[in-house]
């Protein structure tokens, strides 16, 4: 179960250079390069781990400015809500180039995918499950970031948000877009995902 909501315990934003050290780290943890895909993935999309699960390499666009995960579907709401996450590639996100590398390197369909218990084979066509996806990122030692707790999936939300606030300057109104916080009618979700491209300086999004 997660932690409570991410907007009412947002964790201070570290910066660049911690959280780079931080994704180090995750490179000493059971499972090394799956945590620290785990941290990255969940980092740049913002997704609760329920979403994070879903995304599949053919739901990523990208152009030299910007990354679009397309309609991942919003699963606190329980319907059939989507929103489209815009990831930037400028030195306002260093861990976006990351990002797309591991996205490039996949041969399979989901950005998580299950793996058999013993030999760590990729299962095709199936995803892993949120509790993994827990264990991955609880397993990396957070004490650069947290000083008198683990992080927890939720947690890297929270971090998300705080440096979108802190490296794109965003308002709360852009956060509440961003992470659908509200329950807004789905005739304005495309306008919304416009005005938020719009604020970060996307000139230009990919098709």
């Amino acid at each position: 179960m997660d932690k409570p909501s991410v907007i009412l315990d947002l964790p201070e934003w570290p910066g660049w250079d911690t959280m780079n050290e931080y994704r180090d780290i995750a490179l000493n943890s059971k499972y090394p390069k799956d945590s620290q895909n785990a941290l990255t993935i969940l980092m740049e999309s913002g997704c609760r781990r329920g979403e994070a699960i879903t995304i599949k390499k053919e739901q990523i666009k990208y152009n030299e400015e910007v990354i679009v995960i397309k309609r991942v579907p919003v699963t606190k709401y329980r319907s059939s809500m989507v929103r489209d996450i815009i990831i930037m590639r400028d030195h306002r996100n260093p861990w976006g180039e990351p990002f797309l590398g591991y996205v490039n390197s996949l041969e399979h369909e989901y950005l998580f995918p299950a793996k058999k218990k013993k030999s760590r084979e990729i299962i095709d066509g199936k995803h892993t499950t949120g509790r993994t996806v827990y264990n991955r990122i609880s397993e990396i030692d957070s004490s650069l970031i947290l000083e008198d707790r683990d992080m927890w999936p939720h947690g890297v939300r929270g971090l998300c948000a705080s440096m979108l606030v802190a490296e794109f300057n965003f308002t709360v109104q852009m956060l509440m877009k961003w992470f659908e916080w509200t329950h807004p009618a789905m005739a304005i979700h495309y306008t919304r995902t416009r005005d938020l491209a719009k604020a970060m300086g996307v000139k230009e999004m990919p098709k």
